[in-house]
């Protein structure tokens, strides 16, 4: 299995979407759709898929959408995968975004008011709002902090406000078709994209980038996993081997060392290999079902994958 085609992707893909928001009124728009009471009048730059690094050598983080102006900054992220979800992804993207802004030279007391906005194809907290906001409050008094973080998650399955200017972009970004004319004008922007050499060529290099990114994880996946389940393999063996080895008993323990070695080797693989599985769903915004195929895992191994990480999402 490949990755898609440019003509399949939709705004939900993460290229297209900061393709397609890499023009300013447009991001100006969503955003005035999402959040209505900061009434914007201006939007001062739109960098697409902009990384924020740290001096501590940490990794970065990637917003598909970086913006700001006078009085606010703006990351946003659509986002795909249910499985890949947790909130403390948020919590990452604003200390690193504050840290990075630290390092610019802003004095604490300058910092804008950040908003980091995950559009989400899925309903992130179950309770079916279109918008979920979250902000720093008080348990004691129910105060705000007033801290200038903000975190909002946008539920673009959610049953109501679906005729809201929010709503209507949900629509389309579910459904693929046009609701009004600002979802028109995406959509036109997105048809001529999918035409135009530059895109073609952008999109090019990612899935290069992407196939690449995909056999190494898989290599490294591979070779951590069974570097810990032969040396998780061996201790295990001894162990029981020492324990059972008396008289008769000692060919017993070998036995069950190395099948035990073997089992712990078996949970070690699926571990690293599990972790490799979302982070490609959540870079590549692919189903669980198309990442294993692409990774090209025997079957049963699939089978195991697939069970872990939905028992996992489950118990998220």
């Amino acid at each position: 299995m490949k990755l898609k085609k440019l003509e399949e992707l939709t705004i939900r893909d993460d290229f297209i979407f900061g393709k397609v928001f890499e023009d300013t009124e447009l991001a100006k728009e969503l955003i005035s759709r999402i959040l209505p009471e900061l009434h914007l009048k201006d939007l001062k730059c739109v960098i697409r898929q902009r990384d924020l690094k740290d001096s501590y050598g940490t990794r970065g983080i990637r917003l598909d959408i970086y913006s700001e102006n006078e009085e606010y900054l703006f990351g946003v992220e659509m986002h795909n995968n249910r499985w890949t979800f947790s909130p403390k992804r948020a919590r990452y993207y604003k200390a690193t975004t504050n840290m990075y802004l630290l390092e610019q030279g802003q004095d604490v007391d300058e910092l804008k008011d950040l908003y980091i906005i995950i559009i989400c194809t899925y309903d992130p907290f179950g309770h079916d709002k279109m918008i979920y906001r979250y902000e720093n409050v008080c348990h004691e008094t129910g105060e705000e902090l007033k801290d200038g973080e903000h975190i909002v998650y946008v539920n673009c399955t959610a049953a109501e406000n679906r005729e809201t200017e929010i709503g209507r972009f949900c629509r389309y970004v579910m459904s693929g078709e046009v609701q009004d004319r600002f979802t028109g004008t995406l959509e036109e922007k997105v048809q001529r994209g999918r035409q135009s050499p530059e895109w073609k060529e952008s999109y090019m290099v990612l899935e290069l980038k992407m196939m690449e990114m995909m056999k190494e994880a898989r290599k490294e996946g591979l070779e951590m996993g069974r570097k810990e389940g032969l040396e998780m393999g061996r201790r295990e063996g001894l162990e029981a081997g020492h324990a059972e080895g008396r008289a008769e008993g000692r060919a017993e323990g070998r036995a069950e060392g190395r099948a035990e070695g073997r089992n712990q080797q078996m949970i070690s693989d699926l571990k690293v290999m599990k972790l490799a599985v979302q982070s490609l769903m959540n870079k590549m915004n692919l189903s669980l079902d198309e990442t294993l195929t692409l990774l090209d895992y025997p079957q049963d191994t699939q089978a195991e994958l697939r069970k872990l990480i939905q028992e996992e999402g489950k118990a998220g």
